[in-house]
């Protein structure tokens, strides 16, 4: 191993957050799989020159820059797509992979890059260094996770946050459900427990008052992608909170879109449902509002109790869900009325 990639230059961003300081590893070849921790240097910032520190903060890459991350695939609708090939990735013995891989994620999540949103760059290209090993085993963010818990206790009530699609307000007016029960007296824990691997999103939740916040990444996994493991890896991180902070309730963001498989996993859970005190829809727009009541409600068999997000910015739109789909609309602006409506539904059980 080269002496400028020493233990304590290497990069750590937000995905191995949990990974101690002063863990002993070693750097060598080998196949990685998703969830592999790895070392790789920058070949290139073309279309991001930062990436997400343990502390939220957005650090400053430069070419040559050594980092740690985790392999993991990536879908969604925006910036880019990704995967880790069936047999895996190779790290050869001299530097280098059997495949390109790149910085899929600001967070960490290294991949094979297979599109990408048009008009924007493709990702960072990285140059693999080595996986990480430990006493003759490669590394993986299961070994440090933090979440686990036997048995799993009684679940808390729920609010959840879904969306039509990434980017119409999930977290922001999550952040203001958070804020608006705290402000009511209640003990609120938060969790995202679907989309990308960015702390960035949970430090929000602490900032409007959780008492303690927890994501994906905590259970070991670095990118939501499959559906089996969902429901359990739900029941574990909430699970963890409650025995940590015992909450009152816990608003739960699930990222992306309502069809993300991940999501229509968690949302198809009876022992989650039952759980789930309160569900909000956040759209962008008219056809996302009620395109998603109705996927909810034929999917799911759930009918949310308001709509949020930018669709309710304006009259227009507030008397488009008025007409279509006859649900309350609020902004996130309006953290009293949706707080009024949470309460309700949490008195209620």
């Amino acid at each position: 191993m080269p002496k400028k990639n020493r233990k304590e230059e290497l990069v750590h961003p937000s995905i191995v957050r949990n990974l101690p300081r002063d863990m002993e590893f070693t750097i060598a070849p080998g196949v990685g799989h998703t969830g592999d921790l790895v070392a790789v240097e920058i070949q290139d910032t073309v279309a991001y020159p930062r990436v997400e520190l343990p502390t939220g903060r957005l650090g400053r890459l430069y070419k040559g820059d050594v980092l740690i991350g985790a392999l993991g695939p990536r879908r969604g609708t925006k910036e880019y797509c990704g995967i880790i090939p069936k047999g895996g990735v190779r790290f050869r013995k001299n530097g280098g992979t059997d495949h390109a891989i790149s910085l899929l994620v600001e967070a960490g999540v290294v991949g094979v890059c297979t599109s990408c949103v048009s008009g924007i760059a493709k990702p960072p290209s990285l140059r693999g260094v080595g996986l990480l090993w430990k006493d003759g085993e490669i590394l993986n963010l299961r070994d440090i996770a933090v979440t686990a818990c036997d048995p799993v206790p009684p679940l808390p009530p729920l609010v959840v946050m879904v969306g039509s699609a990434m980017e119409v307000g999930k977290t922001t007016c999550a952040a203001a459900c958070i804020h608006g029960l705290k402000a009511r007296g209640y003990k609120v824990a938060a969790v995202k427990l679907t989309g990308v691997a960015m702390i960035r999103d949970i430090l929000i939740f602490r900032d409007a008052g959780a008492v303690q916040v927890r994501d994906f990444v905590d259970a070991g996994i670095p990118i939501t992608y499959t559906t089996d493991d969902m429901p359990p890896m739900a029941k574990q991180v909430i699970g963890r909170l409650t025995l940590d902070c015992d909450p009152e309730v816990v608003v739960v963001e699930l990222g992306a879109g309502l069809l993300l498989p991940p999501n229509q996993a968690l949302l198809k859970d009876a022992e989650l449902k039952r759980a789930t005190r309160a569900l909000l829809l956040a759209a962008g727009d008219e056809t996302g509002a009620v395109g998603g009541v109705r996927v909810l409600k034929e999917r799911f068999n759930i009918t949310p109790c308001a709509i949020v997000g930018p669709i309710c910015d304006t009259d227009v739109g507030l008397q488009y869900i008025h007409d279509n789909v006859k649900l309350p609309g609020f902004t996130w602006r309006e953290e009293d009325k949706l707080a009024n409506i949470l309460v309700d539904r949490l008195r209620r059980h």
